[in-house]
Formats: C-alpha cells, structure tokens, sequence
C-alpha cells in the first residue's frame, strides 16, 4: 500500500504572532499518537482546516492564546489522506512534558476511552492502514534510532490527564503493531 503525505504546513497560514520553537530533529526521542477530537470539540471533526481553525483562535483546550499552528506534525484524516502539518523541527504542543523530544500524530475523529465510551467508536480501516504506514515507512526510517518501543500513545506519557487519548481502537492498533516484525 502506498500513502500521499500532502505537505500542509506550506498552505495554511499559521497564527499571526506566535510561533513554535524550533530543535535539531537529532533530540526526537519518541512518538507521541493521538486521536484528534473529543466530544466537547465536534466542529474540529469534520476537516482538516477546521481543526486548523480550532487550535490557532483563543480560548481552544491546549492554549488561552491560540496556538502558532496545529499542535501536531502529522494528521490521518478519514479517508486515511496523510497531512503533514508541521516541520519536525517545530516543538508543537502536543504532550504536556514530552514536546521537545517528540513527534505528535493525530487520527482524526473522537474514539471509544475511559472518558468516551460509546462516541464515534474506532477509526477506519483507511486510518490504521495510514497510521502504520506512516509509523513503518516514513517516520521509522526518517529516525531510525527509534524503535517501536518509543512510539506511545498520549494516554501512556499523561494517564491521569488524557486516559482517552488516542481512544481504545487505536490503543489497540498501536500494541498489535509493536509485537509485529518489519
């Protein structure tokens, strides 16, 4: 299977003023995955720019000000389109005290957890087959010094803030695909 990863961060104007801090990608250390809504945030689960939108207005859940851009490097929409939303020397706010030495990826949509159960479910087929993709072809040879062992779900690095987060079906998809080989 093959995968178009749209290079996104060139498109979509950023926040006015703020801007992420940039790193020598050599500090990435860890992958960090999300799912990209929760319920309280319906109107970031219908597109990509809509999720933009959120995450750089005031007042969104991660920062008063708005953030410079979306908080992630890569997005997974529904259709399993692979946006890569910012460069990977961007520290971008993705996970509270892991964000200088990681690489954020979010599955858009709002999945089965502790805090959601019975909401939009699992993910597509067309988003886990994106998601290993991405985690087999690009960002596992991009760094090769990290190995399966060093990609984590948000729920693994924050328990008690984000036991949902990135929901139980990819949570699932993320252990299956940690005891494969290749």
């Amino acid at each position: 299977m093959s995968v178009k990863i749209i290079r996104y961060f060139d498109v979509i104007p950023r926040h006015k003023t703020l801007k992420w801090a940039k790193r020598d990608i050599q500090r990435i250390k860890k992958i960090v995955v999300h799912q990209l809504a929760s319920p309280a945030y319906p109107e970031s689960l219908k597109d990509i720019d809509n999720n933009i939108k959120y995450f750089v207005r005031p007042g969104n859940h991660i920062a008063p000000n708005g953030c410079p851009y979306i908080p992630y490097h890569i997005i997974i929409d529904d259709d399993g389109k692979v946006y890569w939303t910012n460069p990977f020397e961007d520290i971008s706010w993705h996970c509270k005290g892991h964000n200088t030495e990681s690489i954020g990826i979010a599955v858009m949509g709002s999945f089965d957890g502790p805090e959601f159960k019975g909401k939009d479910g699992n993910p597509t087929k067309a988003q886990i087959n994106s998601l290993i993709h991405v985690l087999n072809g690009f960002i596992m040879y991009m760094f090769n010094n990290l190995s399966k062992t060093d990609v984590y779900g948000h729920c693994e690095l924050d328990p008690i803030r984000k036991p949902s987060c990135p929901g139980d079906g990819i949570m699932n998809v993320l252990k299956q695909w940690r005891n494969t080989n290749g």
